[in-house]
């Protein structure tokens, strides 16, 4: 009986503790960059490997700068709204922007202060069709708190993951040069905003516990360079505040475009991630593993009949960034598939041999 009144206490002093919920929050960064800016590529590193790897369920929104090559003009709406007159960075648009120095201090204070959302995201249903390109979802929004007030709106971006093209470089970003190729893949790219800049008003005034709100879209996947199997849609709830870069981000979640709901590139329950640069290749490669924790991997190809080539067998990888160059010049052209293997995932990716 005292054993059992034991566990039950520490029951339920573990489900009192502060980020123990059903709803924990995803942080939301605006990082307005370029590929014709070295600094960006220092907020890229510490995003990258500071902060993805403190906190994997991190939503950022890489918004192309006039310097980019991915520049949008549709985009200097959302940068002057939220107000950037450069490159630079803000968590859950609550913070005044940060540098490279102060970002991944930002986003460990405000989780450590609200571990958990206020309001949840749902979506219900998601379609796409590939001929036409259009989506349709539809979205459940859910006030866990007791009597939010104010103004709450509703968002959508899509995001883009694979996008090849230069970078200007910094050696001395924290952590290492992390652009040490002249071409290389860009993620999180920002390729559109589905409502207007300022998004679409859910309810002004009392939101009262567990009243939730629904709402359904349908829009096109405009640009046909974008490719849907590397998009993204990300979904946000800000309430209102005096400008769009002080109206703090309630919650955001992250859902690939072409999969299943609750199947996402950027949020996927996975330990780690697989790039390869350059890509497609006929020389030295690199295969770029991003794990969120220590971890044992193998590391190897496979080509169209199933015959293997192992890259790497058994080796303990570090969390953050490992660079592994591999020279794949005696390979036949075609596409393979590269393997990462874990204790618990299984993650894949193509490449291609010219």
């Amino acid at each position: 009986m005292k054993k059992y009144l034991l566990v039950n206490s520490l029951l339920f002093i573990f489900l009192a503790l502060p980020g123990f919920g059903q709803n924990p929050r995803n942080i939301m960064i605006d990082d307005i960059t370029a590929t014709a800016c070295s600094h960006c590529a220092c907020m890229d590193s510490v995003l990258n490997r500071i902060v993805k790897v403190r906190h994997p369920n991190t939503i950022i929104l890489g918004i192309q700068g006039p310097s980019s090559l991915f520049y949008l003009p549709k985009m200097d709406s959302l940068m002057f709204a939220l107000g950037f007159d450069g490159t630079g960075a803000k968590v859950n648009r609550q913070y005044d922007e940060q540098s490279v120095t102060s970002i991944a201090d930002s986003v460990d204070a405000r989780y450590a202060a609200s571990p958990q959302a206020p309001v949840k995201i749902e979506i219900t249903s998601k379609s796409f069709d590939a001929q036409t390109r259009m989506v349709n979802i539809s979205i459940k929004v859910t006030s866990l708190a007791d009597n939010l007030n104010g103004l709450f709106r509703i968002n959508m971006a899509i995001t883009e993951d694979l996008v090849m093209g230069p970078q200007q470089h910094d050696p001395g970003c924290p952590g290492g040069d992390p652009y040490p190729f002249t071409l290389i893949p860009h993620y999180n790219v920002m390729r559109d905003i589905i409502l207007t800049t300022h998004g679409e008003m859910l309810i002004d005034g009392i939101w009262t516990k567990d009243l939730a709100i629904t709402r359904s879209y349908s829009f096109k996947l405009d640009s046909a360079a974008l490719v849907p199997g590397n998009s993204n849609i990300v979904i946000y709830v800000d309430k209102k505040g005096d400008t769009l870069g002080q109206s703090p981000i309630q919650q955001a979640i992250v859902q690939s475009v072409t999969r299943p709901v609750g199947i996402s590139e950027d949020l996927q329950e996975q330990n780690g991630s697989l790039f390869v640069y350059p890509n497609p290749s006929n020389g030295m490669t690199t295969f770029r593993l991003t794990m969120r924790q220590e971890s044992v991997v193998s590391l190897f190809i496979c080509n169209a009949i199933g015959q293997e080539r192992m890259i790497v067998s058994n080796r303990k990888m570090s969390a953050g960034m490992n660079d592994i160059p591999y020279d794949v010049s005696e390979l036949a052209p075609g596409v393979y598939s590269v393997i990462l293997k874990t204790i618990n995932d299984k993650i894949y990716t193509k490449l291609i041999i010219l």
